[in-house]
């Protein structure tokens, strides 16, 4: 599977209005519905997922402006995702303390877990390096952002 076929522009958003933990959930969440046309149930149990995962300290923040956070559910049928940059930073409760730009939110199914792992290594391969992350905040439209994730898949 190529990982940036799973993102197209209608699952990319390229300035968050969101100010806080709870309302970027609900961003990427709402984008991720529109993006594969989920229904009213499957965003309900995205969200609930989401939140049990915050409540216990798991947030996806994996440092260096980026989160990442993540569930799998029955109700997916294959692996989703939203990519989202918030040009002011959001408080994401990340360990090295420092506010979160760049949003990755992933729905994967439970019946899935080896393909939900693979994305997640290959996730994080691009989030650590320093030079995606910049490139990332300058990017200015979804097609910059959708461009720059296909370079680094290949490289």
């Amino acid at each position: 599977m190529e990982y940036t076929e799973i993102f197209s522009e209608g699952s990319v958003l390229e300035n968050l209005d969101a100010q806080d933990m709870d309302s970027v959930l609900d961003e990427l969440v709402e984008r991720l519905v529109a993006a594969y046309g989920l229904s009213t149930k499957v965003r309900k149990a995205i969200r609930d997922g989401l939140r049990a995962k915050v409540e216990q300290g798991a947030t996806g923040a994996i440092g260096h402006g980026v989160a990442v956070p993540h569930i799998k559910i029955p109700e997916a049928k294959k692996t989703m995702a939203v990519f989202g940059r918030s040009d002011h930073g959001i408080d994401f409760r990340a360990g090295d303390g420092a506010p979160v730009n760049l949003f990755f939110l992933i729905v994967g199914p439970d019946d899935a877990p080896e393909e939900h792992l693979n994305f997640m290594r290959w996730l994080a391969t691009i989030c650590r390096n320093p030079d995606f992350r910049r490139f990332a905040l300058g990017c200015s439209t979804k097609s910059d952002m959708l461009e720059l994730l296909e370079e680094m898949a290949a490289s």
